[in-house]
């Protein structure tokens, strides 16, 4: 699980003294709040391809290899967007408890919120260079460039199962809550909510 803690130790001391005295369900409402606004940092991360930073642009043949990017296809690599070739990775992240219609998960004053999905820490943290097995497998028939620059076709063949370098993986967080707007957004959202029954 790739995940963040929504906590609210984290918050000023003046608001953790306010939310001390929050309970049962004033508390649940407020976590459910936090967790809403922190779900929409991660979307809005996705949408704009990295915050407070921009994530690392796509290489070439990772463009090529994209279902949105196939090489003939009408527009190929256009439109192609970072992280989101299907779209599950970012469908994915929700609050811990609620994948698979689970029970919520939420203990006081802390909600987590992330993906279960098994390639995620490898988008979020990065990868570098390392050796990995390739599977047996099948090459479509395709055209390749020669070193000297020949373009020559290559017909579909059975490859081996085998060890090979595999390239590094750029860290591109995307649970990740900036602290301008997010974070003081969700200050605000949370003093609105703690000081409105104290009023």
């Amino acid at each position: 699980m790739t995940d963040v803690l929504v906590d609210a130790g984290d918050w000023p001391r003046g608001l953790r003294a306010a939310q001390a005295r929050l309970k049962g369900r004033a508390l649940g409402e407020l976590m459910d709040k936090m967790v809403g606004r922190a779900l929409e940092a991660f979307d809005e991360n996705f949408r704009v391809a990295g915050r407070p930073r921009p994530w690392r642009r796509l290489s070439k043949v990772t463009i090529a290899r994209r279902r949105k990017g196939r090489a003939g296809a009408p527009g190929a690599g256009a439109g192609v967007q970072i992280l989101q070739d299907t779209g599950a990775l970012r469908m994915s992240v929700t609050r811990k408890g609620h994948v698979r219609g689970a029970v919520r998960v939420q203990r006081g004053r802390t909600a987590l919120v992330g993906t279960s999905l098994s390639y995620a820490p490898a988008h979020q943290d990065g990868l570098p260079r390392r050796k990995g097995y390739v599977p047996p497998h099948t090459r479509r028939a395709h055209k390749r460039t020669t070193k000297t620059g020949r373009t020559v076709s290559v017909r579909a063949h059975g490859v081996k199962g085998h060890v090979t370098t595999l390239p590094a993986v750029p860290k591109r967080p995307f649970l990740v809550i900036p602290a301008r707007p997010d974070q003081q957004e969700m200050e605000l959202l949370a003093l609105e909510h703690v000081m409105g029954p104290l009023l």
